[in-house]
């Protein structure tokens, strides 16, 4: 199914291309309206078909919700030809098709998965996705908080001590900032336990490898930097610390992509 779409979108920018070069004119448009009605009908029916197999859950994905609205942009541009409404808001409409080669990002992901005999699942992206981002946030909020307490929270009297906080109004900025946090974990938590073990443990390996590989990185960089070791030896560490970097950060992406 996935190749049939990719196919047809393939097709449809083709056309598109063909249209915006050879169309001279608007009064003999009838095939290309045809042309661009079948293409419209085939999006069409790929949605309602993602709507009966995901029901409530389609409207919860925002790139279900990025080809609906494409569907529609065609709708509105097909309804403008025949009406022959005002000529630049065909022509917006009809340019912004386009953006249906956005489309083809996404599905190359299960193209290449599928040449690979993987398996992409939508449901296992979005507790990814929402895993990641939370993550992110975690990570994030509790770096800003060392920041906050470093820079406002001690009386303008006294001396900064690591783990003491005198202003109350910055205790309060970080126990509403540490409750977030707690959500957050929270909904990370809870979005794991939909996931199978296996891909958790998988991710976990791969986080602590690239982790541990960029620590070592730092130490590589700091020891050449303090002149421990030349920069040939430092050249001769680091390319294949490089390469395992994005190799882990390129099986995390899949993994957060939905690819099993």
């Amino acid at each position: 199914f996935n190749i049939v779409m990719l196919i047809a979108i393939v097709l449809n920018g083709i056309f598109i291309a063909f249209e915006m070069k050879y169309r001279l004119s608007e009064t003999d448009s009838t095939a290309w309206w045809v042309i661009e009605a079948i293409f419209t009908a085939v999006f069409a029916i790929e949605l309602l078909l993602k709507l009966y197999v995901n029901k409530l859950k389609f409207f919860l994905s925002r790139w279900h919700l990025f080809e609906t609205s494409l569907v529609v942009m065609s709708l509105v541009s097909l309804l403008f030809d025949v009406s022959g409404g005002v000529l630049r808001i065909v022509l917006m409409f009809r340019a912004l098709r386009l953006l249906r080669l956005v489309r083809l990002f996404k599905l190359f992901h299960f193209v290449v998965a599928m040449v690979e005999k993987k398996s992409v699942s939508d449901d296992v992206a979005r507790h990814m996705m929402v895993i990641s981002t939370m993550v992110s946030f975690v990570h994030a909020h509790l770096a800003s908080q060392a920041d906050f307490v470093r820079y406002f929270g001690t009386s303008l009297q006294g001396d900064f001590i690591e783990g003491e906080i005198e202003n109350p109004e910055v205790a309060r900025c970080i126990l509403q900032s540490l409750l977030s946090v707690y959500k957050a974990i929270s909904t990370a938590v809870s979005e794991e336990e939909q996931l199978h073990p296996a891909l958790l443990m998988e991710v976990n390996a791969e986080r602590a490898s690239k982790r541990v590989a960029e620590e070592l990185e730092r130490f590589v960089l700091d020891a050449h930097t303090k002149q421990v070791i030349e920069k040939r030896d430092a050249e001769a560490i680091l390319h294949p610390l490089h390469k395992h970097i994005m190799k882990c950060a390129d099986i995390i992406d899949e993994c957060v992509e939905g690819v099993e």
